[in-house]
């Protein structure tokens, strides 16, 4: 069974672990964020690359016609 603790020095520990608790959350939530910002910038670079190449013209009708 753990020691039972005066009430200021519990208080303490208390106050001391709810901040590093808050600290990992924090810094958790920073490794989310920026993973969540790399795989945004993967999606836009894939999607830029595969994206096709419009024309200046786009056909119209039959592709067997020069309509140039």
């Amino acid at each position: 069974m753990p020691p039972i603790l005066e009430p200021n020095p519990a208080l303490k520990r208390l106050n001391e672990d709810i901040r590093d608790a808050e600290l990992r959350a924090f810094e958790r939530q920073r490794e989310l964020d920026e993973y969540e910002a790399r795989r945004e910038l993967r999606a836009a670079e894939a999607d830029a690359y595969r994206r096709p190449a419009w024309r200046t013209r786009e056909l119209d009708g039959d592709p067997e016609y020069d309509f140039y």
